[in-house]
């Protein structure tokens, strides 16, 4: 049973008059007597009482009875389409852990105060998250591995510079350091890549850092003792410089730039396609607004 049926029955039966009903619903007369009519034929009885020169509309006795039932589907359409605009503008996200803070916790802000957007975020692993964005278990998702796979479009969306960044007094200049200049023993080490991996196991020799931390928030506890330095993504420094003070350095013999991607299925559903956009132009201007330099 179609809804504007039951809408049209539910108006006509409180104004009592087809050109009142056509004025609210913007639409004809004759379109208002189609659709009586209509909702008579699938129902199986006649709702009003069609006498000529009378401008009021009278129920039917089954009309009156059928009315309350008709208010009852009309709540449960508008409740229905309630659910489904929220289902229509939520986005099934997944993002390493290393992109979700700021990165996509400040892009999701932004698009909370902008649109009518809701977000489920979710941390799996990247060998998982491909298949799961073929099979539509995930609308996009954020890696730094670019794969093929079927169905899946895996576009490179942005780079990171590497930054030593250690605690301070107070937040200093941008200044320089070497690799050579730095104790691994006192390293709070990230995992961010395989490329990351390789260059740390070259320039440090494979000495192994004591501390291996792959949380912001664990980070920033360690940070407090004022102990310990860290190689870390830029956007991850400029929001940890903004809880605590930090010196942060550029290296001089940095490691390949950190590369990021965005997964989604090359057949998204059409209700998303336009907050997929949304998100994805928001995140680049986030990674913007996070650049030391």
């Amino acid at each position: 049973m179609d809804y504007p049926l039951i809408e049209t029955f539910i108006v006509v039966s409180e104004v009592r008059n087809l050109t009142q009903a056509s004025q609210i619903l913007y639409k004809t007369q004759p379109t208002i007597s189609n659709r009586i009519r209509q909702l008579e034929n699938i129902l199986g009885y006649s709702l009003i009482v069609r006498d000529k020169g009378y401008k009021e509309i009278t129920l039917t006795e089954r009309g009156q009875q059928f009315l309350p039932q008709a208010r009852k589907l009309y709540d449960a359409y508008q409740e229905m389409q309630n659910d489904n605009d929220m289902i229509a503008h939520t986005l099934l996200i997944s993002s390493i852990a290393s992109y979700q803070i700021p990165l996509v916790h400040r892009t999701c802000e932004k698009l909370l105060s902008r649109t009518s957007a809701n977000f489920s975020i979710y941390t799996y692993q990247t060998s998982d998250v491909y298949n799961m964005i073929s099979n539509k278990k995930l609308d996009l998702a954020l890696v730094s591995a670019a794969h093929k796979v079927q169905g899946v479009t895996c576009e490179f969306l942005l780079n990171q510079k590497y930054y030593v960044v250690m605690p301070s007094n107070s937040n200093t200049d941008i200044s320089s350091i070497s690799t050579t200049d730095l104790d691994p023993a006192k390293e709070i080490y990230q995992p961010w890549d395989d490329e990351f991996f390789y260059w740390h196991e070259k320039v440090f020799h494979g000495k192994k850092a004591r501390i291996i931390a792959d949380s912001y928030a664990l980070l920033r506890e360690f940070f407090k003792s004022g102990k310990y330095w860290a190689i870390l993504q830029e956007s991850n420094a400029y929001a940890l410089r903004q809880e605590i003070p930090l010196q942060i350095c550029r290296l001089l013999d940095p490691p390949p730039l950190r590369q990021g991607y965005l997964l989604i299925n090359r057949f998204t559903d059409r209700s998303i396609r336009n907050l997929i956009a949304e998100f994805k132009a928001t995140l680049i201007e986030t990674v913007e607004e996070y650049r030391i330099e």
